[in-house]
């Protein structure tokens, strides 16, 4: 399945009705990278999940097939988590695990599908067919689920991997599309950016926030490597504007991988992904606001500007 945008899989999902939310389950996992790029470490993980019902509500004060209790959807969620604690595995002795791992784990648990639409195999070589999925997606508008890790950052508020998916009513057409978005949450980097000459004179924090949406990359976790080379061209930066900062940091990261995503999915019709926003707020430049921010989007295909 092509991947899209969030922005193109919320609006094939429509204006939600009926929204059961949980957000932030705390758990202990091993897998991703820490923030030094170490894989199977034990750190902290966050889990939240968004269910947007086709139907709404019923007036009925009881649940219905028309919502779910969200005591159950924390309990499935944890459940999985657990067997990504440090407890459940031993390091080393396997392939480390990814986030994107961890993320799939806990999509088929809950739907039966994978993150890509495909319908989920057994979990064992003695099952002939896996357990029932916790969800019906035929009842739902969209899904959306997020790990996070708040400790995988040296700078910033942490990282995240969100998949959002919208659903049709019939299965031939169960999964209308999906998308899978990494974010680096709040980097905070002293940089020398700014027209005006006191800027000019010493550096000052920039706060980052970089989202790659329709991610997809084979060779697994890639966040460290993300935020080392944002990190560095803020560290560099000589702009006088965040604009030019902003479209620098999107080469940055465009640039290296911009040859080699084609290859990464080539059964993709679509295999241009990776697309960049970068979001830059100076908290010191106003007096009297809490910051200016810069926001701008870039594309994989995108040309160079110079």
């Amino acid at each position: 399945m092509t991947q899209l945008t969030t922005w193109a899989v919320q609006s094939l999902a429509g204006e939600p009705t009926a929204v059961v939310e949980v957000r932030n389950l705390q758990a202990v996992i091993r897998g991703g990278q820490d923030a030094w790029g170490r894989p199977d470490r034990p750190q902290p993980a966050l889990v939240s999940a968004r269910l947007s019902f086709r139907n709404p509500f019923p007036t009925a004060d009881r649940l219905s097939q028309d919502t779910v209790h969200y005591g159950q959807l924390s309990r499935i969620l944890l459940r999985r988590l657990a067997s990504f604690a440090p407890e459940q595995q031993s390091s080393g002795t396997t392939t480390p695990t990814t986030l994107r791992a961890v993320l799939d784990a806990l999509w088929v648990e809950l739907t039966g599908l994978s993150v890509t639409g495909e319908a989920a195999s057994a979990s064992s070589p003695t099952s002939s067919s896996p357990p029932p999925p916790f969800l019906d997606v035929a009842r739902l508008r969209s899904l959306s689920v997020t790990v996070t890790l708040p400790k995988a950052s040296l700078l910033g508020s942490g990282v995240s991997l969100t998949a959002t998916s919208a659903f049709g009513t019939e299965a031939a057409d169960a999964v209308k599309g999906t998308a899978v978005a990494l974010r680096l949450h709040g980097l905070r980097v002293p940089t020398l950016v700014g027209i005006n000459a006191n800027e000019r004179e010493a550096r000052q924090v920039v706060s980052a926030d970089v989202e790659v949406d329709k991610f997809f990359h084979a060779g697994g976790d890639v966040y460290v490597a993300l935020e080392q080379s944002v990190v560095q061209t803020m560290e560099n930066s000589n702009f006088g504007t965040l604009e030019a900062l902003g479209a620098s940091i999107a080469e940055s990261i465009l640039g290296p991988f911009r040859a080699s995503l084609r290859r990464d999915d080539p059964s993709s019709p679509d295999p241009l992904l990776w697309q960049v926003r970068v979001g830059l707020a100076k908290p010191t430049a106003v007096t009297f606001a809490d910051c200016p921010v810069v926001e701008l989007c870039v594309a994989a295909d995108s040309p160079v500007r110079g």
